[in-house]
């Protein structure tokens, strides 16, 4: 309609509704940029599969954008290839984009045809005044060695408040890349997030020379080290590192990390680490499942050490079998009044309803989530558990899957107890001695969904 035409033309050009709109105006270019660019990112992975990229001139359109933000997803692409970094490279360093990019997001998780020469040739096109840099690669890292996390490392912006990287699967890298990353963080960097899950060739050095280069301006901490290999000589003193240099960020609110099935971290790593853990923590997420030299009293040195203000707790620490009773009195017995949600993740260790029992639950917690299957449980302790429920909890997740001996009276006395949820879930596979008693007990009072 001519109407709108005039309308979205005038409204463009900031002028009145009604007037006769200008044939000509620097705004309208900027609009047909914007589109345009739009346009060229949603279209880039299509793109590459077809190889059409350079046909449809995408580094140049989208290179003239004035963006701050840039998410390119090439997620599971198998015509993803090293040279594809060369367009993407060139759209970067374009003077336009470069200047007004603050965020940028590249994901090429489970694109099995990319090398460190990716790395290598889109490093140096990094836009240098970039506030974040989410770099995805997991799955993808097989053939990424250190030459390229070194290649990258020199290029990373000085000006980063953001850095992810995550090169999972990563079998050719460890100290010596982790070392370059380490050296090259920004200053002032408040967000930090590293995957290295399958660096083999990581070593208790690699994480002393991580801690010796972290900002203390950091607010949230990620660090996945997922090393399943016998030969990994990751352990106690590298979690121990790590640890000393965690007490000195004072800003540091969100802690989470991972050393699923690193079997040389065990109650002396751990200890260090709860003694080092900052006052100002919001949240701590930690991952120990396989670390089967853990025992109660590695856990007890955390529960003790937990910082009074602690909003968020989650604790896996599934197939740790030297864990008991004394774990769970000691995580789940620790005073933390501001606690909103709680998950505890043990399945496999020798719990029994005292352990259970043990349990303080605050009127503060909105969130519960136990999975303890194959605990020792009767039902006594699920009585004690029930009664203590806070009656503002909104979702209770709760896996007793292979407890055998679990009886009616504790899932009725739970029943009986349940307040308001919101989100209910509950696994009972191969609780034997449960019967239709038991499950009948259970009223849903209040139920949403």
């Amino acid at each position: 309609m001519e109407d709108d035409r005039r309308h979205i033309l005038n409204c463009i050009a900031g002028r009145a509704l009604d007037e006769e709109p200008l044939a000509e105006d620097p705004s309208y270019h900027r609009v047909n940029q914007t589109l345009r660019g739009i346009f060229a990112v949603s279209g880039w992975r299509q793109a590459v599969e077809r190889d059409i990229v350079e046909a449809l001139q995408l580094p140049e359109i989208l290179g003239a954008a004035q963006r701050e933000e840039l998410v390119l997803d090439f997620t599971g692409s198998v015509a993803l290839q090293d040279a594809c970094a060369v367009a993407i490279g060139r759209c970067l360093a374009s003077s336009a984009l470069s200047a007004a990019l603050r965020r940028l997001e590249v994901s090429c998780r489970w694109c099995p045809e990319i090398s460190h020469e990716f790395l290598i040739t889109l490093a140096p096109a990094l836009p240098q005044k970039l506030q974040a840099l989410i770099l995805r690669f997991g799955f993808a890292a097989k053939k990424v060695d250190e030459e390229g996390i070194e290649a990258l490392a020199k290029a990373i912006p000085r000006s980063l408040t953001e850095l992810f990287l995550d090169f999972a699967d990563g079998t050719r890298l460890g100290d010596v890349g982790l070392k370059a990353i380490a050296e090259a963080l920004p200053p002032k960097l408040e967000h930090l997030t590293l995957g290295l899950a399958g660096w083999v060739k990581l070593s208790d050095r690699g994480l002393w020379n991580l801690q010796h280069h972290l900002p203390k301006t950091l607010i949230s901490l990620k660090l996945d080290c997922f090393i399943m290999s016998l030969q990994t000589k990751l352990g106690d003193p590298g979690l121990a590192s790590l640890a000393s240099k965690l007490s000195q960020l004072e800003q540091l609110q969100q802690l989470d990390l991972s050393f699923k099935s690193v079997r040389h971290v065990g109650d002396g790593g751990l200890s260090a680490l709860a003694a080092a853990l900052p006052k100002g923590l919001k949240t701590l997420r930690l991952v120990l499942d396989n670390c089967a030299a853990l025992t109660d009293a590695g856990l007890s040195a955390l529960g003790e050490a937990l910082p009074a203000g602690l909003e968020k707790l989650q604790l896996f620490c599934n197939d740790c079998e030297l864990l008991g009773d004394g774990t769970l009195a000691a995580v789940g017995g620790a005073e933390l009044p501001c606690l909103q949600h709680l998950e505890l993740s043990m399945s496999g260790a020798n719990f029994t309803d005292a352990g259970l029992a043990a349990l303080k639950l605050k009127d503060s917690l909105r969130l519960l989530s136990l999975s303890l299957s194959g605990a020792q449980l009767r039902g006594p302790g699920l009585c004690t558990l029930a009664r203590r429920m806070p009656k503002e909890v909104k979702a209770l997740h709760l896996c007793f899957s292979n407890c055998g001996i679990l009886e009616d009276l504790g899932l009725r006395a739970l029943g009986d107890a349940l307040p308001q949820l919101n989100s209910l879930t509950m696994s009972l596979d191969n609780c034997e001695q449960l019967t239709d008693h038991g499950l009948a007990g259970t009223e849903l009072r209040h139920w949403r969904s």
